[in-house]
């Protein structure tokens, strides 16, 4: 257990709270990944509710992924500094994984579900950005669109498309990313912890 501390933004009071780092998938706290409620705290002082957010890892044995989680992943030094600290750990334990940096719980929550199902992150924001880019859904990539994510539901793989006037999924079109997937695969290296999104596709098509 660690402890971090924490301000309350309503009564300013100063409390040490401890939490888990890592996080790990058989651990009771994934439920609160996956409904958005783990960064949830309530002040001793006033017992008013708020969000506070800390950087911590999720770790996958399984399905050997791992996740760093820091809304300050824009501060370059972060990415760095978080690469540094993989080199404590040996080549053995982290062979084979694939390692990814996010901002928010939805990113984490959305590079859970996508690994659990045996995809690669890459090849589906490629897909996520070729439907975009496609004459069928033109009319969807403006300024209103604010999101695309990968989610299950129903047991089901689709895309949730978050626009200013609501949300709509559609069915995660799987022969598009099984194509991507043959196409491009050998330019999917993993050398070093990625932050692996929309921005990362847009990138990779334009340099490919």
């Amino acid at each position: 257990m660690k402890k971090i501390h924490i301000k309350c933004p309503i009564c300013s009071f100063e409390f040490d709270k401890e939490y888990v780092n890592p996080i790990f998938e058989d651990s009771k706290l994934k439920s609160k990944i996956m409904d958005l409620t783990i960064f949830n705290h309530t002040c001793p002082n006033c017992n008013k509710e708020f969000i506070g957010s800390y950087p911590f890892i999720y770790l996958d044995k399984k399905n050997k992924f791992m996740i760093l989680v820091d809304r300050n992943l824009k501060l370059e030094k972060n990415k760095k500094d978080f690469n540094k600290s993989l080199q404590i750990y040996s080549k053995t334990a982290l062979k084979g994984y694939t390692i990814r940096m996010t901002e928010s719980l939805n990113g984490l929550k959305e590079k859970i579900q996508i690994f659990e199902s045996g995809y690669l992150d890459k090849a589906i924001e490629i897909t996520k950005v070729l439907l975009l880019k496609s004459k069928d859904f033109q009319i969807y990539n403006d300024n209103n669109l604010k999101n695309v994510s990968f989610t299950k539901i129903d047991n089901k793989d689709k895309l949730v498309f978050t626009r200013i006037e609501g949300k709509f999924a559609l069915d995660f079109p799987k022969e598009l990313y099984n194509e991507i997937l043959e196409k491009y695969n050998g330019y999917f290296k993993e050398e070093k912890a990625q932050e692996i999104n929309l921005e990362w596709a847009n990138n990779f098509i334009e340099k490919i």
